[in-house]
C-alpha cells in the first residue's frame, strides 16, 4: 500500500508521517484506508454488485476468504453472489498444499510447514516464511 496514490496524497496533504499498520497514534491512517483483507467476503460481493451496474460486459473481483472461515459461510458467499445477480464470483482462500504465492498473508505462511524430500531420501521441514538456500 505504501506506493498507492491515495497514501501519497494523504501524506502530502494531511499527515506526512502516516504509515500503514502503524501502532503510533501520530502515524495511524484513518479507518477508510483499508485493504482487501480488511473486508469481509460478503462485502467483496457487495462491492462487485455495486460496480457491475455500470459494466455491460464482464466484471471480476476476487473475494479474499480467511483460512479459518467455516465451510457453510464459504458456501454462502456463492449463494449471496447469486442473490445479488453477480455475473461471476471468484474467491481466494489460502491452501498450503497448492504452494500458492499470490495474495498470501504473512500469518498464513508463518503457520504453514512444508516438508520436502531430498534426493537422498531425507526430509527437510521449513516454515512458509523461512528462506532456504539450495545447493548442488
Amino acid at each position: 500500500m505504501s506506493s498507492h496514490f491515495e497514501l501519497l496524497a494523504y501524506r502530502e496533504l494531511i499527515n506526512p508521517r502516516a504509515m500503514p499498520n502503524s501502532t503510533s497514534p501520530a502515524e495511524q491512517l484513518p479507518g477508510y484506508f483499508t485493504t482487501a483483507d480488511d473486508i469481509a467476503p460478503r462485502e467483496h460481493v457487495d462491492i462487485q454488485a455495486a460496480a457491475q451496474r455500470w459494466v455491460d460486459s464482464s466484471i471480476s473481483k476476487t473475494a479474499n476468504v480467511p483460512t479459518d472461515f467455516k465451510y457453510e459461510s464459504f458456501k454462502d458467499i456463492y449463494l449471496y453472489a447469486h442473490e445479488k445477480d453477480l455475473k461471476g464470483c471468484t474467491t481466494f482462500r489460502f491452501n498450503p498444499e497448492a504452494f500458492q504465492g499470490v495474495l498470501v498473508k504473512e500469518d498464513d505462511l508463518k503457520n504453514t510447514t512444508y516438508v520436502f524430500t531430498l534426493e537422498d531420501g531425507s526430509e527437510v521441514s521449513v516454515k512458509g516464511d523461512e528462506e532456504i538456500e539450495l545447493r548442488r
